[in-house]
C-alpha cells in the first residue's frame, strides 16, 4: 500500500508541477486561449494517435488481448451504471443545467488525466490498456453525450465516435498488433517523438485554463461540489471494491480505476458551447473537478494500486 501511493503520488506531484507552469504562463499571459487551444489540437490529432499506436507496437500476446477487451467492457459497464446514476441524482434539477450535470459525472478526462499517469505509472503498457478506454470513451462521449446535452438523437454525432483520431488510433494499432506488424524505424521514432509531447502539453493546457477561472465562483457552486464528490470518490472508490470482488487485478484493474478516478471532462464545455447548454456551469464544474483531483487522485488511484496489484 504504502509503496503503490508513494508512485502515485510522485506521478501526481509533477503533473501538478506542470499543470502549475501552465497556470503561471497564462497569469504571465505568456500562454493564451488561442495558444492552448491549438496545443489541444495537437494533443488530440498528433499526440495521442502516436501514442496509442506505439504502445501496441509489441510482440502479440493473447492474454494482453483479452485483458484489452476486458477493459473496454468494464469501462463500458462503468457508462452504463454512470449514466443511471447520473439521471437520477440530478432528475429534479433545471433542465438547462441538468446535462451539464450528468455529464460531469459520466465522463472523465481520460486524454489529459488519466493517460499521462498511466504512461507514467506503467510506461506503453498503461496506454495499451489506456488505449480500450480511450475508444469506448470517444464512443460514447460523441453518440449518448451527444444526445444527453442536445436532448436528442443525431446520427452525425454518432459517426463522430468512430472518425475521431482516438479510435481510429486504437483499431491501427490492434491492426498493427494483432497481425504483429512492425513500424519502420523511422517512423517509429518519429511517433514515440510525438508521443512524448503528451504530458506536457496536456498539463500546460489544464494549467493555462485555471488560470483564467473565477475561482469564487468555482468554489460557491454547489451543484458542481455533488458532481465532485460523486465523481471523485464515491465513484473510483465503488469501482476499486467492484473490480476486488470480481478478482479483476493487476495493470488493467489499476487503469480502470485512474480512469474512473480522473475529473470532468475538459470537452464537456465545448459540448455545452455547441449545443447552447450552461457553458459556464461546465467550466466552474470541471475546473472545481480538475483542483480537486490532485488530492483525491493520488487516495484513491493508491487505493486501486495497493489492493488490485
Amino acid at each position: 500500500m504504502l509503496q503503490g501511493m508513494i508512485i502515485v503520488c510522485e506521478q501526481v506531484v509533477i503533473i501538478c508541477l506542470l499543470i502549475f507552469l501552465g497556470f503561471l504562463g497564462g497569469r504571465m499571459r505568456i500562454l493564451d486561449k488561442h495558444i492552448t487551444d491549438g496545443m489541444a489540437n495537437i494533443v488530440v490529432w498528433f499526440v495521442s494517435p502516436a501514442m496509442v499506436i506505439i504502445a501496441f507496437q509489441r510482440e502479440y500476446e493473447a492474454a494482453m488481448m483479452r485483458s484489452f477487451f476486458v477493459t473496454m467492457l468494464i469501462l463500458g459497464a462503468a457508462f452504463v451504471v454512470f449514466i443511471a446514476l447520473a439521471f437520477l441524482l440530478f432528475r429534479k434539477k433545471d433542465p438547462f443545467r441538468r446535462p451539464i450535470l450528468c455529464c460531469g459525472v459520466i465522463f472523465f478526462n481520460y486524454g489529459m488525466i488519466a493517460l499521462p499517469l498511466e504512461k507514467a505509472l506503467f510506461g506503453n503498457v498503461g496506454v495499451f490498456y489506456g488505449a480500450g478506454a480511450i475508444a469506448i470513451f470517444n464512443l460514447v462521449f460523441w453518440s449518448i453525450g451527444a444526445v444527453i446535452i442536445d436532448g436528442r438523437f443525431s446520427g452525425k454525432a454518432f459517426l463522430k465516435g468512430f472518425l475521431n483520431p482516438g479510435f481510429i488510433g486504437t483499431v491501427i494499432g490492434i491492426l498493427l498488433f494483432i497481425n504483429e506488424i512492425s513500424l519502420p524505424a523511422i517512423l517509429y521514432q518519429t511517433f514515440d517523438y510525438i508521443s512524448n509531447l503528451n504530458v506536457p502539453l496536456c498539463m500546460l493546457v489544464i494549467g493555462c485554463s485555471l488560470s483564467g477561472s473565477p475561482m469564487r465562483e468555482i468554489l460557491l457552486d454547489k451543484d458542481s461540489w455533488v458532481t465532485a464528490i460523486v465523481s471523485l470518490i464515491i465513484l473510483p472508490v465503488l469501482t476499486v471494491g467492484i473490480l476486488w470482488l470480481l478478482n479483476i487485478r493487476g495493470i488493467p484493474g489499476v487503469c480502470c480505476v485512474t480512469a474512473v478516478a480522473s475529473p470532468a471532462a475538459a470537452s464537456i464545455s465545448m459540448m455545452a458551447a455547441v449545443y447552447h447548454k450552461d457553458v459556464s456551469l461546465a467550466s466552474r464544474m470541471t475546473s472545481l473537478q480538475t483542483l480537486l483531483s490532485m488530492l483525491t487522485l493520488p487516495v484513491t488511484v493508491s487505493l486501486g494500486y495497493a489492493l488490485l496489484m
